[in-house]
């Protein structure tokens, strides 16, 4: 996911619930860059962490040219399973620039490109990542004829066109069109939101070979450990508190003390996973607390706000993270006074403030909040705006009249 899956993210994925497979945000490569070595910071997984990282880590490059995804690819040193072409953004950004989504507009060109760079970096080292169309879904099957010679070791399409951008519901019958067509596995994208989802789509579409999750891996990231034992996980207090205290933390080293993070991970801190493991998140951010205040700070004690101090901007994604989360908690934790904290330290305090005692708290998915989260919050918003001004337009003419 643009701009939120970097190093620390991945990190804290992994430490919730153990997905066998992490993607990058997009490398977004172009005729000057990269030109001698991928970012430090961007996989380190692949370079300073390779023997000891335990996921598997996908590199992912968006590009307009076969060239400059081929310049990419090599950069890694073959240190990836595969690396991915992202042909699905639909960004208006990376559209503008011919790369994304946009890529479809053209089923021949981009066909041609498939097959360019799956000569040059073998086709068992090589996946697509696409929508079902540029403009619509009329066009998926010549999307599909177009690519019907190109071999590739995966190609992912997300259910949905450009146009929808994260709205409306995913097509999994076109995701199995695809399948059926390609002899390569074909992956689904779009609106796996837990185990029961997962289980009807694995039913209704059998012969799609597997799925990524990314917004539905946001709103609950304990998401992977669900699918794994077809149960709804729980939370307390506690494990919450670490669990987004530790996230916090982990993106702040990235920021201000990338290397302690690099050793912090050598040393084998995130070897094992936490799961909802109070213990064990308590062990990850006592740590992670050490290597940032040089002593452990409680959240119980007056001074917590004012002592747990951190970048701005991981106190931004501190609260996407918790945007996100308190989606598929229990309607109490959805209300938003505690989203408007002042600071991260705040943030922390009030939302273990939520939780009335030690209960554990059941992580659901909410499709009544949906709207919030795929695009349709800011066309209402839109909307009432407009409604607004019309509203003032005609108050004003009736002013004029009197």
């Amino acid at each position: 996911m643009e701009g939120v899956t970097n190093f620390p993210m991945r990190l804290w994925f992994w430490l919730t619930s153990a997905p066998a497979t992490l993607a990058t945000p997009f490398l977004r490569a172009t005729a000057t860059f990269p030109h001698k070595d991928i970012p430090d910071t961007f996989a380190p997984e692949l370079f300073q962490l390779r023997e000891r990282i335990r996921y598997r880590l996908v590199p992912q490059v968006m590009t307009a040219e076969a060239s400059d995804f081929v310049r990419s690819a090599a950069l890694f040193t073959n240190s990836y399973p595969h690396i991915e072409l992202n042909a699905g953004c639909p960004s208006p950004n990376c559209v503008g620039k011919g790369a994304g989504s946009s890529l479809l507009a053209d089923p021949d060109d981009f066909a041609r490109m498939i097959e360019s760079i799956s000569k040059a970096v073998g086709p068992d080292k090589f996946a697509v990542k696409m929508r079902t169309g540029f403009h619509s879904n009329d066009e998926f099957p010549g999307i599909l004829s177009a690519l019907s010679n190109i071999e590739v070791m995966r190609l992912t399409v997300h259910g949905r066109n450009r146009p929808q951008g994260y709205k409306g519901q995913a097509n999994w019958t076109l995701i199995s069109q695809a399948a059926e067509r390609f002899n390569f596995p074909v992956f689904a994208s779009g609106d796996i939101t837990g185990f029961e989802t997962f289980k009807e789509n694995n039913v209704a579409f059998p012969n799609i070979s597997g799925v990524i999750i990314g917004r539905g891996a946001l709103r609950n990231p304990w998401i992977f450990e669900e699918l794994r034992t077809e149960t709804h996980q729980s939370v307390n207090k506690d494990t919450v508190f670490y669990a987004l205290a530790s996230f916090a933390l982990l993106q702040n080293l990235y920021i201000s003390n990338f290397q302690t993070l690099i050793g912090l991970a050598l040393d084998g801190l995130f070897d094992q996973p936490c799961l909802t493991d109070t213990k064990g998140w308590a062990g990850i951010y006592e740590a992670l607390c050490k290597a940032t205040f040089q002593r452990r700070l409680n959240v119980d004690d007056e001074s917590f706000a004012q002592e747990f101090v951190v970048e701005r901007k991981t106190a931004g994604r501190l609260k996407l993270v918790w945007n996100y989360l308190r989606s598929s908690l229990p309607e109490a934790f959805f209300e938003p006074k505690t989203l408007r904290s002042a600071s991260a330290g705040a943030l922390l305090q009030n939302i273990s403030q939520l939780f009335k005692d030690g209960t554990p708290v059941r992580l659901s998915y909410n499709p009544s909040l949906d709207w919030i989260y795929n695009g349709e919050k800011n066309e209402r918003q839109a909307l009432i705006q407009k409604e607004q001004q019309k509203n003032s337009e005609l108050a004003l003419a009736v002013e004029s009249c009197d």
